[in-house]
């Protein structure tokens, strides 16, 4: 497998990690606009939702990274055939 594939791979694996903290931040979103506002729990829920949006940049900026790594590695291939 090259390091291409690999990446490749990779790629597809954050994109589907990213979907994955997409449908807790819908959670922690709807748990915070249910709950939020009570003086009890409400800075537990903010705080949750402020972690999760935090894990998804995160994510995100790994994922751009790898793709740009791909497309430099991609284009090194080109220069050496």
């Amino acid at each position: 497998m090259t390091n291409l594939e690999l990446l490749k791979i990779l790629i597809k694996n954050k994109i589907n990690e990213i979907k994955q903290w997409q449908i807790k931040l819908q959670i922690d979103e709807n748990n915070f606009s249910d709950f939020g506002g009570y003086d009890e729990c409400g800075d537990s829920y903010r705080i949750e939702l402020k972690i999760t949006q935090g894990i998804i940049n995160v994510l995100i900026k790994q994922k751009i990274s790898l793709e740009k790594y791909y497309k430099k590695l991609r284009y090194e291939e080109g220069e050496n055939k």
